[in-house]
């Protein structure tokens, strides 16, 4: 890569236009990891790639507050890149205005889910009137997004529940451990033939006992099942899946009846990644940037895992590796009945500001796999159960700033304990403790009273 990375240098200093160079300089850097000077370059993919564009000079958003401005989001590319980056436009109505998002049709009903969206407008549609506009790709770089800042909130797309609720009558009768699988992209994509995966490579997997196969896939790969149906079963949905137009409406519903998707790297993988659901993906030797290089989780999505090939071209030793894998997950004891209690606003805001502390500072692999976890589980039920509001927003902030100040004090003080100073400073320290915990209560309050809470937490102590 770095070989790469300096001829792509020297062909941008021969020829500072040479917008091929930019691009795929880009790409490394993003496929690297360094997403900062990724995201500048990648700007270059409109020389490089020309794409439409909706009409109208109004001028690109630079990120400043939109100070109730419309702004118009357009989706530039593919199904999984629109249902990726859709994540943003919940940043992007926290800058206070009013969010338009420009869509594939098919994709309407399945991104009204999405929090921070006023209004979707499919594409051909008149455009009403806005103010700034971004393309859906360009928003990362807008806002500044790092490895360590990728907006990993899931879920951020929402099944229809009386689709979730047909789809479990529905597949009642296939009792197990059931896991989706789709493994055909859009063969007219030109790196297609590395993505895709021919479906007899999942036999391992149907050999894993208690598992049961079902087929996402819809369009290009079906003739497959044909082909394998004499090797393993895998139960085909047919042309049940998404039938009014509406793209992975039922596939998302189905996906919550499910234990577990299997796919190759298509817009099913981001369906599974947004609804927050357990997905396994298997990727090729060379993968896309997105998913970075030889790590198993990916940033984006916190409930995905990757399986890489060794070798190019080798899926074989890839699924086996799944199945043995897939083996240890079912032969596992079964996880302790969940505590499921009544909890106010302000409370649940709080936890989730701390984990999402946790997740700036914490470098332990391990332990941030488990706040990742937590922070997914509270933030859907946040996503699910709370309206948005600006007002709450600008308070989330400024409990986040306090839990963030409660962090460093906490780090201080552990130093001055370590250090044996029980000076000023130590003084000072502890009564900042109680100081910023008399704000902490006072903003989760102000939460509560904003969102009509029933539970209001109540605290007592002496005056100071």
């Amino acid at each position: 890569y770095d070989e790469a990375l300096a001829c792509y240098e020297q062909a941008a200093q021969l020829n500072p236009g040479h917008s091929e160079a930019r691009f795929a300089r880009a790409m490394t850097w993003l496929l690297l990891g360094d997403f900062e000077r990724g995201w500048r370059d990648y700007e270059y993919r409109w020389q490089y790639r020309p794409a439409p564009k909706p009409a109208g000079p109004q001028p690109l958003w630079d990120g400043a507050p939109l100070n109730g401005q419309t702004i118009l989001l357009w989706a530039e590319q593919g199904l999984g890149d629109t249902i990726m980056f859709i994540r943003y436009a919940a940043l992007v109505k926290q800058q206070g205005g009013t969010v338009l998002v420009q869509c594939p049709a098919k994709l309407t009903r399945l991104l009204s889910s999405c929090p921070g969206i006023d209004r979707l407008v499919p594409h051909n549609a008149p455009l009403p009137s806005y103010d700034v506009q971004a393309p859906l790709l360009s928003l990362p770089r807008i806002l500044g997004t790092t490895l360590e800042t990728v907006p990993a909130h899931v879920p951020y797309l929402f099944a229809d529940r009386d689709l979730i609720e047909s789809w479990r009558r529905e597949l009642s009768p296939w009792e197990g451990f059931r896991v989706g699988i789709a493994w055909q992209g859009d063969p007219a994509y030109r790196g297609d033939r590395d993505r895709s995966i021919p479906l007899r490579y999942f036999a391992p997997l149907a050999r894993v006992a208690g598992v049961r196969l079902i087929s996402l896939q819809k369009g290009s790969g079906t003739e497959q099942l044909d082909e394998v149906a004499s090797q393993f079963p895998v139960i085909d949905l047919g042309g049940r899946l998404d039938e009014t137009g509406d793209a992975f409406v039922d596939t998302a519903a189905v996906m919550k009846n499910l234990d577990l998707v299997v796919t190759s790297d298509t817009a099913v993988a981001h369906l599974a990644g947004a609804l927050g659901v357990p997905v396994w993906l298997a990727l090729t030797f060379a993968p896309e940037w997105r998913w970075l290089l030889e790590r198993q989780d990916s940033p984006w999505y916190p409930t995905m895992r990757l399986f890489r090939q060794v070798r190019r071209g080798d899926w074989e030793s890839l699924f086996t590796r799944m199945a043995d894998e897939l083996r240890q997950k079912i032969g596992q004891a079964a996880p302790a009945a969940e505590i499921l209690v009544p909890i106010a606003p302000g409370e649940l805001i709080d936890k989730i500001t701390i984990l999402e502390i946790k997740m700036e500072h914490i470098r332990d692999t391990a332990k941030l796999a488990n706040v990742r976890t937590e922070l997914a589980e509270l933030t859907a039920i946040r996503n699910r159960c709370l309206p948005y509001s600006a007002e709450v927003a600008r308070l989330t902030e400024a409990l986040k700033a306090v839990n963030e100040t409660l962090w460093q004090i906490e780090d201080a003080l552990r130093t001055c304990e370590r250090m044996q100073e029980f000076g000023p400073r130590f003084i000072q320290l502890a009564r900042s403790v109680y100081q910023q915990n008399d704000r902490r209560a006072l903003l989760k309050r102000q939460i509560n009273e904003r969102l009509g809470s029933r539970l209001i937490e109540e605290k007592s102590y002496a005056a100071y």
